[in-house]
């Protein structure tokens, strides 16, 4: 058998129509339309309006391992989510935090959908994104910054790298403080042309010391 991510080398049953498939290097979760439908903890999802986002060629849906197979374990329920995956009652706690992270990262209209709470568009980078260009803003992704250990930098300020999403060549080096580093590195998606940054020329690396 066969999914999106190659051919199926071994799978877990995790209920009626529903499976954690492993493929060579990746994996996710699918779902019989039977069991989309039918299965009681996915009654919340069934009724998600871009359900189909996530409808397999194959029939059914698949649930990539990387950023969608949370929403299956979101909906799961805490409990449920531990019995099927056998999580320690130790470890239960950041397991849990780790799927609604996930989902609110990836997927933040999914985890409103089923949770009921809402998110303001500075919970989740995907929100974020989505906003800036709905106002026609242009978007820059995160790449990298420089630390105070390995460059020159002024006390108190952080250099980072941005590059254009539509031209990864283009890279371009802004100063910020440091609390303003902090704030802005949360997210991986940045309104670079939105926020009073400084542009300045990449920073010098320090010299070793002998």
């Amino acid at each position: 058998m066969s999914s999106s991510w190659g051919r199926i080398n071994s799978s877990k049953h995790i209920g009626r129509g529903i499976r954690e498939v492993y493929c060579e290097g990746h994996g996710g979760i699918l779902i019989s339309d039977n069991a989309m439908e039918t299965q009681p903890f996915l009654e919340k999802l069934k009724d998600y309006p871009l359900l189909n986002n996530f409808r397999s060629d194959r029939g059914g849906f698949e649930f990539e391992e990387d950023c969608e197979a949370s929403i299956i374990a979101l909906a799961m329920g805490e409990e449920l989510y531990q019995h099927v995956w056998g999580i320690p009652d130790a470890r239960l706690e950041q397991h849990w935090i780790n799927v609604n992270r996930s989902v609110i990262m990836w997927n933040p209209n999914v985890f409103t959908h089923i949770t009921g709470i809402g998110l303001s568009i500075f919970d989740s980078p995907k929100l974020l994104e989505q906003h800036l260009v709905e106002c026609g803003h242009e978007v820059y992704k995160f790449n990298w910054s420089y630390r105070p250990s390995d460059y020159e930098l002024p006390d108190g300020k952080r250099i980072f790298s941005v590059y254009e999403m539509a031209e990864i060549t283009k890279v371009k080096h802004f100063m910020v403080s440091t609390d303003e580093f902090e704030q802005i590195s949360r997210f991986k998606h940045l309104p670079v042309d939105t926020l009073n940054l400084q542009e300045v020329e990449a920073p010098q690396r320090k010299a070793l010391v002998a």
